[in-house]
């Protein structure tokens, strides 16, 4: 992967993160997405990265803004990518 500029400033790529948390002791990381867009990536990243983990939730934030059709559906794809894999 490679370094983004997501408009905050550039981003590290996932491979760089990863190998700056090893280079400082830290083995393993927990990747939390707590949008959908979010969770996907970090169910994808973690099926990716030995050195991942993933965990998924829809922030409170996030499910205030939505109505309540698509505050179910949100929360049955967060229930799906829970279940998606061993490394969630």
């Amino acid at each position: 992967m490679r370094r983004e500029d997501t408009g905050e400033g550039e981003q590290l790529s996932v491979d760089e993160a990863i190998r700056s948390a090893a280079a400082v002791g830290v083995p393993r990381i927990v990747q939390i997405g707590c949008t959908i867009p979010g969770a996907r990536w970090a169910v994808d990243a973690a099926e990716r990265y030995d050195a991942l983990v993933a965990g998924v939730a829809l922030h409170p934030n996030e499910a205030a803004r939505l109505d309540p059709r698509e505050l179910d559906d949100a929360l049955a794809e967060i229930d799906r990518l829970a279940g998606a894999s061993p490394r969630v």
